[in-house]
């Protein structure tokens, strides 16, 4: 639902993981996806995190966790939903920051110092996170208000 959102406001989607190919969806569906290596994932205006069981595969991947680090050094907007904030605050960027995160992973953004607000969504300035499948279009509705207007030219 979130790219759907993206995409209905004029934004271009590239979904990136840490193999090219089919991605199975755990309801059924698939997308294709490039590698997360791959020249095209530095050219982005927002990073976007999914989140499901399988994201905890992601809690500590190095690669990823730079190209985080990197966004937010640049400025760009960071967004992570259900379990993907924990990637988020492994990463070293929620620190400082309001956050909210899926289930019982409250403790996980706490100690790595980030501020736990509660179900829904939360937008702390280029950062944006929410915290379950539910709140996937208000999700994207923040993406989309955080990042640049898009304009015919």
């Amino acid at each position: 639902m979130t790219q759907g959102v993206l995409e209905d406001a004029g934004h271009s989607t590239l979904v990136a993981s840490t193999q090219a190919g089919t991605c199975p969806g755990s309801r059924g569906g698939s997308v294709m996806a490039v590698d997360l290596r791959s020249p095209q994932c530095v050219e982005f205006d927002a990073l976007v995190l999914i989140g499901g069981g399988g994201t905890r595969l992601l809690f500590d991947n190095d690669e990823l966790h730079e190209l985080i680090c990197s966004a937010v050094r640049e400025g760009k907007v960071v967004a992570a939903i259900c379990l993907a904030p924990v990637v988020l605050a492994r990463a070293g960027v929620l620190a400082g920051r309001r956050a909210t995160v899926a289930g019982t992973f409250a403790t996980e953004l706490e100690r790595r110092g980030a501020t736990y607000t509660g179900p829904g969504v939360c937008v702390d300035g280029k950062v944006v996170t929410a915290n379950a499948p539910k709140a996937s279009q208000a999700f994207g509705e923040a993406i989309v208000g955080t990042l640049p207007s898009l304009s015919c030219g």
